[in-house]
């Protein structure tokens, strides 16, 4: 988010201009002064009393008396200002800057006004004017640092936060605007340091704590060793728990808290606030999505797809949703809607390969191994030549691998077009593992075991966590007469998943044959 935009001081030192504004109302004819005083004295009553317009009515009136009164059009541009009526605080202010070129106020509020408009440059001008005339105004440097850093001037809007608070160091908001730069320029340390300053100056405000939180969860996902990411989350979770403490009713401070639980693992704290942001904005995509991956972290099925089908109301084609349904329905067997999802992934993401992938298996589940097939022929015309084609190529030679040895006798032609699948995906990408598996499958049936353990190692090399290939290492050294490495490589792919049938039986027989 962009720096928390305080309220422009003008206000503060155009009352306190009042005084010379009187003395201005002197060398008005006498018979006008008193009727001046009147509706200045009026306006500024109805002004504290929130009465814009008709404050603005009763400046107007001061105008017609006194037309160059600069005092004045300060507070015509100000009152318009309040109101973010830019348009309209223009002409008062650049004609209060063409009467007084050294006034203070009249550059402040004009640079608020064309900062308004957007328009930077102007802005920055008057700004830097205003730091000329007043060196020692923290608000000047304030105002530059938030100009320069939507002009894309970073260092620059660095330097000016950084002086507006060598000159105002007990600023909150000079402090939490300073933190966002740091932030934005990878110095999380400062910018942690700066957000905690300006949370205790302002312990009151639910904006500082809420940059403060999501400063450091940004440094918690950019953290190199876990334990600093965890440090840093706990600094973004204590943060943004006393943001909900102090305004519970923000929908942003609401979604967020649940987001940062969500990331330190803490999933049943944030599904309440998932649901409760939900609820507070019924048309935001984020908190119903990531109340469906909270719900599918704690297994609650049923419940994680209802989330992610409101999602697809708000955003019916977001890719990720729909991934994330098909998937889950998948879990839950529910095959012929996970082909409905994934196949409305592929129509509105055909270049996104992990639609048709996951199509692919949703149909081989289904038992409809020529769909799974065809599936993936088309998949190979969206992807571009790299490792995404590359997965393609190997999905598309397991289909072909599995329908060859499912048969009684292996159909030759069938495994060649998986030889030919698997060899497309490592000229693709030479470290798909998927596909060295593959290659090293096809050569342990064709009993080339060195063959085959070499394509093993090679892919263990690019994934060492893939516990079937250290099935299939095992089952190569097994029928080259290696127990002892055969026994280890079970072991291995044990450790890695416990659940490996195939790896479990292998090592089962082996220790079996060795104790007779």
């Amino acid at each position: 988010m962009l720096p928390s935009k305080r309220t422009p001081s003008a206000l503060k030192q155009v009352c306190f201009g009042l005084l010379s504004g009187l003395l201005l109302f002197l060398s008005v004819a006498a018979v006008r002064a008193d009727d001046l005083k009147e509706h200045f004295d009026k306006g500024y009553a109805l002004f504290n009393q929130k009465k814009y317009d008709a404050a603005l009515e009763e400046f107007a009136i001061c105008r017609k008396i006194a037309p160059k009164d600069v005092t004045v059009l300060n507070w015509i541009g100000w009152i318009y200002l309040n109101q973010q009526k830019y348009a309209d605080a223009l002409e008062p202010q650049e004609e209060a800057v063409k009467l007084a070129p050294e006034n203070p106020d009249a550059h402040l509020n004009l640079g608020n006004v064309y900062d308004g408009l957007k328009r930077y440059p102007d802005a920055m001008k008057e700004f830097e004017t205003l730091s000329r005339l007043q060196p020692k105004s923290a608000d000047a440097y304030y105002n530059l640092g938030n100009v320069y850093f939507k002009l894309g001037r970073t260092s620059d809007s660095l330097a000016a936060f950084r002086k507006a608070a060598q000159l105002a160091p007990n600023d909150g908001y000079v402090q939490d605007s300073l933190g966002y730069v740091l932030l934005n320029v990878g110095n999380y340390t400062d910018a942690l340091a700066a957000y905690d300053k300006a949370t205790k100056l302002m312990a009151g405000n639910p904006t500082f704590w809420l940059n403060y939180g999501i400063a450091a969860s940004t440094a918690a996902g950019k953290a190199s060793a876990r334990p600093k990411a965890d440090e840093y989350y706990e600094k973004a979770r204590t943060a943004l728990a006393q943001a909900y403490k102090l305004k519970s009713d923000n929908y942003t401070i609401v979604e967020t808290y649940g987001e940062v639980l969500f990331d330190m693992g803490r999933t049943p704290e944030s599904i309440p606030l998932f649901e409760k942001a939900a609820q507070m904005d019924d048309k935001q995509y984020s908190p119903v999505y990531n109340l469906g991956m909270a719900q599918e972290k704690q297994g609650k099925l049923p419940n994680a797809a209802e989330a992610y089908r409101r999602a697809l109301a708000l955003k019916p084609d977001d890719k990720s949703a729909l991934l994330r349904l098909g998937q889950v329905q998948f879990k839950q067997n529910q095959f012929d809607d996970a082909a409905k999802t994934f196949t409305h992934l592929t129509e509105v993401a055909p270049d996104d390969l992990s639609g048709w992938i996951s199509l692919s298996t949703t149909q081989e589940n289904k038992g409809d191994d020529a769909g799974a097939i065809k599936t993936l022929q088309e998949a190979v015309k969206h992807g571009d030549a790299g490792a995404k084609r590359a997965r393609i190529h190997a999905a598309l030679g397991g289909h072909y691998y599995r329908k060859a040895i499912e048969s009684a006798t292996p159909d030759p032609n069938t495994l060649k077009q998986a030889e030919e699948e698997y060899a497309a995906a490592l000229k693709d990408a030479s470290d798909n593992s998927d596909a060295l598996n593959g290659m090293g499958l096809i050569r342990q049936r064709e009993k080339k075991y060195d063959d085959a353990i070499k394509y093993y190692k090679q892919a263990i090399a690019f994934n060492p966590k893939f516990a079937d290939v250290y099935n299939n290492l095992g089952v190569a050294y097994e029928a080259k007469g290696d127990t002892e490495q055969a026994k280890e490589n079970y072991k291995k792919a044990l450790q890695l998943d416990p659940a490996n049938k195939l790896a479990r039986k292998n090592l089962d027989r082996l220790e079996k044959v060795t104790v007779k």
